[in-house]
């Protein structure tokens, strides 16, 4: 899985290693004792579907979540519109790129709307501004197309997340139990943290 971390980049990748350890060593361990550690994700899984959600300060460091944000990790796995305006009956996003040749680019979505209301515009306005998809052109994303040769679980992973951008985990159980696949490698528990954390 060199291609996963050389893609990512070292410093993203050990960010991606610390949250990992943060979330099996302070929140799986204590919560699953005496379990291994594919069972402790299994379980975990199924309480999650089952909306037996968590805090987020209780499956990841405040000074992790942190290193998230500041070493650049949550731009590659996220996109964020990077200029919003109101134009007519419209409020308009840009959102700009990085091609496969590193040039610049952008696109433009919008939402009509309906109401002259300008509270409820307004709040159309913030809810756009902080709107994010999942990053297509972030290196994350190649990273997972790079990996997913080597791994069914990243596969799956991959399949889901190019498909829609996200991939939910009852599809992720679902595919685990029916096709046996190993979550305990190194890069396969990392996606995975990244995938029920963020």
């Amino acid at each position: 899985m060199e291609k996963f971390e050389k893609i990512l980049g070292p410093e993203k990748s050990e960010t991606l290693t610390k949250l990992t350890e943060d979330f099996e060593n302070n929140f799986l361990t204590k919560k699953y004792p005496n379990t291994d550690l594919s069972e402790s994700y299994w379980n975990f899984m199924v309480e999650i579907t089952q909306q037996n959600f968590p805090n987020k300060n209780e499956l990841v460091s405040e000074e992790n979540e942190k290193k998230y944000i500041s070493s650049g990790l949550i731009n590659e796995k996220y996109h964020y519109p990077d200029s919003v305006w109101v134009k007519e009956k419209e409020i308009v996003s840009r959102w700009t790129y990085k091609d496969e040749s590193g040039k610049i680019k952008s696109y433009e979505d919008s939402i009509f709307i309906k109401s002259k209301d300008s509270v409820k515009i307004d709040s159309l306005f913030a809810l756009e501004k902080n709107k994010v998809k999942f990053n297509y052109y972030g290196n994350y994303f190649k990273a997972l197309e790079a990996a997913k040769s080597e791994s069914p679980f990243i596969n799956l992973y991959y399949t889901y997340t190019a498909a829609s951008g996200y991939a939910s985990v009852s599809s992720l159980l679902q595919g685990i139990k029916d096709y046996n696949m190993e979550i305990t490698g190194p890069v396969e528990r990392r996606v995975l943290v990244l995938a029920l954390v963020y």
